[in-house]
């Protein structure tokens, strides 16, 4: 579960660093093209940086055993891990369903309305809709923009979205957006992507212009709402109009290393302390993991082609556990709670053997872990490279917790 959640987070870091970079950095330069890819890129990069082998794995080898995640074992019966994970699953689905419908919200509306369009002009289409609008490879116009004087303006606006594939952006927005939308810094930088490309936009046409006063009244025209209501609609909706005319008085100017430096390090900086912290928790799992010295070959380990399988695969290990295990009455009574350290060995015969403590709580709570793995199935046995069977050893940390002490760790929280 975690090889699910903890991408999507990093993710949403990454979102938020770049949303909170562009504000902070780069939202008043001209950097347009630089600022495109920045937006859309550094989120990408945290999830490189996860998948990378330092920071993709939470299993551990110590004593070439394998740990197994912590197992929590209430006051009344037994709750494993992996029904936690069964609602952690279940919330993510339910995130992830918002996020399609949203993202596909607008480009089914987008969809439908292009169908309502005819072909007047090479990928240019003129229908029953209110504003102008691109949509992948084709520029869409009102019908009421027929005999607009500033009809080229539009036309050239929309062509240069197509042309510099702004829509790919907005695919990547999409994506986002199903597992992002709960996050303000994503709505943050899904606004500034599309209002850098009305910056691309405006600077493509510019950059052709020969007076740059005519399309700047129109822009003008269209925010003080003279005439060009149509403008407005397309202009406006999307972009603060000030800011865009703003934007083309401007001169042209290239990314100030110092200010790219900055943005270089912070990002990178961002990045690796965030590994660091994933790194520290890998070891805290290492540590309390440590095992003895054991008797399994370490070849053995390293060859396994096939794990161990509990019969039924994982969940139904943990719910085997939550049926099996029996929180002791007399530890309930004295209050007693802790984690129980143990490892045991799958044999070659799928056999369950060695079982042994590394560290208790007490007797009583010792006994009650110890017998629950005692009586296990067999298991399906792990399986060398070469086709035979090998004992694999196994560490699992098992959490005893009273419901008072679970209120407290809640509140330190």
């Amino acid at each position: 579960m975690n090889q699910i959640i903890e991408p999507i987070i990093w993710l949403n870091i990454g979102i938020a660093i770049s949303a909170l970079l562009y504000f902070t950095l780069l939202k008043n330069t001209t950097t347009f093209r630089f600022n495109r890819f920045f937006l859309i890129l550094v989120p990408f990069v945290f999830v490189a940086l996860y998948f990378m082998p330092w920071s993709q794995s939470i299993t551990v080898f110590e004593g070439y055993a394998v740990n197994m995640e912590e197992f929590v074992v209430g006051e009344g019966n037994g709750q494993s891990q992996n029904q936690q994970t069964n609602y952690l699953l279940i919330g993510l689905v339910s995130v992830l369903i918002i996020g399609v419908v949203l993202s596909l919200k607008n480009t089914l509306t987008a969809f439908l309305e292009t169908r309502k369009s005819v072909e007047t002009h090479e990928s240019v289409y003129m229908g029953d809709f209110e504003q102008p609008f691109s949509f992948l490879n084709k520029v869409f116009i009102p019908k009421k923009f027929k005999e607009e004087q500033s009809l080229n303006y539009i036309i050239n606006h929309e062509r240069i979205h197509v042309e510099q594939a702004h829509y790919l952006d907005l695919l990547v927005v999409e994506f986002f957006q199903v597992i992002a939308w709960f996050n303000p810094f994503f709505w943050l930088l899904r606004k500034q992507v599309k209002m850098n490309h009305e910056f691309l936009a405006d600077q493509g046409i510019v950059e052709n212009e020969k007076n740059i006063n005519d399309y700047k009244q129109v822009l003008l025209s269209a925010s003080l709402g003279i005439r060009a209501v149509s403008l407005y609609s397309m202009f406006a909706q999307e972009s603060p109009l000030k800011r865009r005319i703003d934007m083309i008085n401007k001169s042209k100017k290239p990314i100030h290393w110092l200010r790219l430096f900055t943005v270089i390090t912070i990002v990178g900086g961002s990045a690796l302390m965030l590994k660091s912290c994933t790194e520290d928790k890998l070891d805290q799992k290492e540590e309390q993991a440590k095992t003895v010295q054991s008797e399994i070959e370490p070849e053995d380990i390293e060859n396994i082609e096939i794990d161990p399988k509990f019969p039924g695969g994982n969940e139904a290990l943990f719910k085997y556990l939550g049926d099996a295990i029996v929180y002791p009455e007399s530890a309930k009574e004295e209050g007693v709670n802790g984690v129980v350290y143990c490892r045991f060995i799958i044999d070659k015969d799928g056999s369950v053997k060695n079982i042994e403590v590394l560290k208790g709580v007490n007797p009583e709570i010792d006994q009650a872990a110890k017998d629950a793995i005692a009586n296990m199935p067999d298991w399906e046995p792990g399986v060398h490279k070469d086709g035979h069977a090998v004992p694999v050893e196994y560490n699992i940390p098992i959490r005893f917790t009273l419901k008072g002490e679970n209120e407290e760790s809640e509140k330190k929280k």
